[in-house]
């Protein structure tokens, strides 16, 4: 219950950042995290609403139950980013978790977008139900990489505008079109109503 309450009441995330945090056993941050911070700065300076575990759950929900909020970011989230720099990181129960509960989503809902993000590694390494999707090496040669997620990222919540407008579109259609049914059996308060 406490899942859908918080699910229900969560302005919907643009971008759900996974990573790993800290070394296992430590409180030593990754490079994953510091590479996953970089693009937090970059995605929410250009005015996405990115969740990003080390500030989003320690600085928004510091002392409350955090899978609430996890929940709700990952079925909200539009596009998930999967970042790392090994494929231990990649593989790390939490990150696996949370990028196979993405996965189970898109399942659902294909148009959802999940990208692996990797640097300071073989490409090849990414675990493999993550390589049959956009793979992009944070650190490429053209330095491209942030013009290249800016882009998806937009196209993507652009997308999604455009399917909540035609939804509201397609309801205020079926109003009036109820309204007119209304009008037409002389039901002139249900119409009132509708309209």
């Amino acid at each position: 219950q406490e899942l859908v309450r918080v699910a229900a009441q969560t302005e919907p995330y643009d971008v759900f950042i996974c990573f790993k945090d800290t070394y296992d056993g430590t409180n030593k941050r990754t490079p994953d995290s510091y590479a996953a911070q970089e693009i937090y700065m970059f995605l929410t300076e250009k005015g996405y609403r990115v969740f990003f575990s080390r500030i989003t759950l320690k600085e928004e929900h510091l002392g409350q139950e955090w899978e609430p909020y996890i929940y709700a970011a990952l079925n909200t989230a539009r596009v998930m980013l999967v970042v790392g720099t090994s494929k231990e990181h990649f593989n790390s129960p939490w990150v696996k978790n949370e990028w196979n509960r993405f996965r189970a989503i898109r399942r659902k809902d294909p148009t959802k977008v999940l990208l692996a993000c990797y640097q300071d590694m073989d490409g090849r390494d990414i675990p493999e139900e993550l390589q049959v999707l956009e793979t992009h090496n944070i650190k490429d040669s053209d330095g491209g990489f942030y013009s290249n997620l800016n882009y998806i990222v937009s196209r993507e919540c652009r997308r999604q505008k455009k399917l909540i407008s035609a939804g509201t579109q397609a309801t205020a259609d079926n109003y009036v079109t109820r309204a007119y049914q209304a009008l037409e059996d002389k039901d002139f308060k249900k119409a009132d109503q509708l309209l």
